[in-house]
């Protein structure tokens, strides 16, 4: 077992952490959504009730990665894992997608989705190491994984307000 699998603590996203997610979106060639500014971003990932954002923190509260699940009105969710550029292939991800799986249990979500890069072969590997079945449709060089979720819990239809 990785150590950070004993190590890793989890708490909520809060505004400040915007900085260190955009730069390591930017470091991965990635950015925010365009036309929504940084601070809109660290207020929506900490405050939409149809988001769970988590920082992945060790022992001295530095964070070494994020998760967020986007939640749907048909309980599902869509993952998106992030992981500080010096602490990948060291079972960060792997801590997180188990704290992902008991959140989707405890909030009663049925199904959890994602989308890989073609090229990411360790994002390939970790969902399908936590079985996660890749679907047959493909958007250019994005492949879909998709992963049941059984809870003992019935659960209404999340409402979607505007």
């Amino acid at each position: 077992m990785h150590k950070a699998l004993d190590s890793i603590r989890f708490r909520g996203f809060v505004g400040s952490d915007v900085e260190l997610l955009g730069a390591w979106l930017q470091g991965s060639g990635l950015t925010f959504p365009g036309g929504v500014a940084v601070s809109t971003w660290g207020r929506r990932l900490s405050e939409d009730p149809l988001i769970i954002c988590q920082a992945a923190c060790e022992a001295d509260a530095r964070v070494v990665g994020f998760y967020r699940l986007d939640l749907a009105p048909d309980r599902s969710a869509e993952i998106t894992i992030i992981v500080d550029p010096t602490r990948r292939r060291q079972g960060v991800a792997t801590a997180m997608m188990s704290e992902i799986l008991a959140v989707a249990r405890r909030e009663g979500i049925s199904r959890l989705l994602a989308v890989i890069d073609e090229g990411n072969r360790g994002g390939k590997e970790l969902f399908l190491g936590f079985d996660f079945e890749a679907r047959a449709e493909q958007i250019s060089q994005y492949q879909y994984f998709e992963r049941m979720i059984h809870s003992s819990q019935s659960q209404p239809p999340l409402e979607v307000t505007d």
